[in-house]
């Protein structure tokens, strides 16, 4: 943490944001300050949701909402399994992700980075 020229602004570490600017003997400052807890939790649940959209959108679904509507569509049984399998793969991401960030919130855990948080999400298993 500390304070930086605002021009250029310094790269943050993970879990850093910039605090508000503030003129030190004429010269914008910016503090780099911790991000809070909820805030983390926010852009954990961000990222995942991301992740997964973009997971369904590689296989032609428009997002993982619309892709978990064929688990209960027998009319095309490609498209019934798939929607199973991306159900319980939305299941077990978010059961992971809420663990994970209670974990960090309740300091019994490292703050992983972005990639370090989709590195450890479970992975889709379609049939």
């Amino acid at each position: 943490m500390g304070w930086f020229p605002a021009d250029p602004l310094p790269k943050l570490a993970e879990g850093q944001k910039y605090g508000e600017p503030q003129l030190v003997d004429g010269v914008v400052m910016v503090e780099a300050v911790p991000v809070a807890a909820e805030e983390m939790r926010v852009i954990y649940e961000q990222i995942i949701q991301e992740f997964m959209d973009v997971k369904a959108q590689k296989l032609g679904y428009d997002s993982i909402a619309s892709a978990v509507t064929y688990a209960d569509e027998p009319a095309v049984p490609k498209f019934q399994v798939e929607g199973q399998a991306f159900r319980k793969w939305r299941s077990e991401v978010w059961a992971f992700g809420y663990t994970l960030v209670a974990t960090v919130q309740s300091g019994n855990g490292p703050t992983p980075t972005r990639d370090e948080l989709l590195a450890q999400l479970p992975e889709l298993v379609l049939p």
